[in-house]
């Protein structure tokens, strides 16, 4: 895996570049790189449209495909009338976008650019069974079970059976790069350009579990659990990557980058657990059964890899014009630290972009 990674650094990354658009451009060398910046073109910047996906792995709160323990039936339990499955908030992308300044630092090819990436969302499931059936909660932290015959013992002193549960995801994503870069020719129409700089994050997410429980023995509702996972960090770290470009055609480009950093910051993590009781005749409508806080500070590895396309227009052989639709993916080791209950679960945020880039 490790060697894929390294490999995928070296893609050759794609851009072109074009000569003035108002007369006849001249013929590019066979063995010339027309996308180096040139010394009038100093500041730049960029405005992306994301539409990305944010998927937290561990996000699983309910099985389906367990019997109900019956009592009088054959071996005490009824037949499975469907192949269960394993429940988590769809993952749908959202929109968001990114936005950068930068300059070409007139200084042997040098860059310094900012940029800065948002993207915000909701994700949700929701999951119901027969009556000859059970959901099995996978967070849940104060129901007793009984392994062979799926019955919970719940805070009502009473066996129930879980008919019913709904998961809920809530997140946003902020992210900044403050880097330097090199443009090196590499080969004909072919480029590298190694960058470093620092990375700061914050990312947020509150994830809510619902079970709704009913008795084995009237199959009524008689109450229900819910789970509250939130978890707010931030961090600041080196990055360096390498990217790729290869000019294929005047006007067409593939490119490749790749990125690694190690963010040191925060994790505020709180888990809270509620019962609720439907019962007319309990002294008590609400528990909350479980409140804490963990707030470990620790290196939080990141991985960024984009694949895509580019295209570049010279204006009065002055401005440049940019465009460009990509894959972008990023891996955010060990981010699952709201979950205090399970082990730390990684992130993945990846999607489309196409953005616009305009050199002055």
């Amino acid at each position: 895996m490790n060697k894929l990674f390294l490999l995928t650094g070296f893609i050759p990354y794609l851009s072109f570049l074009s000569a003035d658009a108002g007369s006849s451009p001249p013929p590019v060398p066979s063995c010339s790189i027309s996308i180096l910046p040139k010394a009038d073109n100093l500041p730049y910047i960029t405005a992306d449209f994301i539409y990305w996906a944010f998927s937290q792995s561990g996000n699983e709160y309910a099985a389906t495909g367990r019997p109900l323990y019956v009592p009088g039936t054959h071996n005490g339990f009824a037949s499975l009338n469907s192949q269960g499955k394993i429940y988590a908030p769809d993952v749908e992308a959202k929109p968001g976008f990114k936005v950068a300044i930068g300059a070409n630092l007139k200084n042997d090819s040098w860059d310094l650019y900012l940029d800065y990436t948002f993207l915000y969302g909701n994700e949700s499931s929701s999951v119901s069974v027969s009556d000859n059936n059970t959901i099995w909660p996978l967070l849940n932290n104060t129901f007793i079970a009984n392994q062979e015959n799926s019955i919970f013992q719940s805070f009502l002193a009473e066996d129930v059976y879980i008919p019913s549960s709904e998961g809920h995801l809530e997140f946003q994503y902020n992210n900044m790069h403050l880097e330097l870069s090199k443009m090196i020719p590499l080969f004909c129409q072919m480029l590298i350009n190694p960058h470093f700089g620092l990375q700061g994050a914050w990312i947020r997410q509150h994830f809510h579990a619902t079970y709704k429980y009913a008795t084995t023995s009237s199959y009524t509702a008689v109450g229900g659990q819910q789970l509250h996972f939130g978890q707010q960090f931030w961090g600041v770290g080196p990055v360096f990557g390498i990217d790729g470009t290869w000019q294929c055609f005047k006007h067409l480009g593939f490119f490749g980058t790749t990125s690694f950093a190690a963010l040191w910051g925060n994790f505020d993590a709180v888990s809270k657990t509620f019962e609720t009781n439907y019962l007319p005749d309990s002294p008590y409508k609400e528990l909350n059964t479980i409140d804490m806080k963990f707030n470990p500070t620790t290196l939080s590895p990141v991985m960024e890899i984009s694949l895509g396309l580019s295209s570049d227009w010279m204006l009065y052989d002055k401005y440049r014009i940019v465009y460009t639709l990509s894959w972008d993916t990023q891996v955010w080791f060990s981010h699952g630290q709201h979950q205090t209950f399970l082990p730390n679960s990684d992130l993945f945020v990846q999607g489309l972009t196409t953005g616009f880039r305009f050199d002055f």
